[in-house]
């Protein structure tokens, strides 16, 4: 039998408040809450660009978001960093 999983997307756009607490998603709104889990992380430095008026880039120069940077974070895992991302 298959069973049909909807993406992380689609959650996401079913139910927003779950995963992004009451406010209004927006660009601005995540891509600061990346950067700052990227320097929790111990990224040094952190970029945002504003791309258009929907879309930001973040970058920084280590990667804080992959399973080889768990290691290297000294036990900051990813879900820390996910989880961090949603309003408290």
């Amino acid at each position: 039998m298959d069973v049909d999983m909807p993406t992380a997307l689609e959650l996401i756009r079913k139910n927003p408040s779950l995963y992004l607490g009451n406010v209004a998603p927006s660009p601005f709104l995540q891509a600061t809450r990346l950067a700052e889990n990227a320097l929790i992380a111990g990224a040094l430095r952190v970029e945002l660009r504003r791309l258009d008026a929907r879309w930001m880039a973040v970058s920084a120069e280590s990667d804080w978001i992959t399973p080889s940077a768990q290691k290297a974070r000294k036990g900051l895992f990813l879900r820390e960093v996910f989880t961090g991302l949603m309003p408290q």
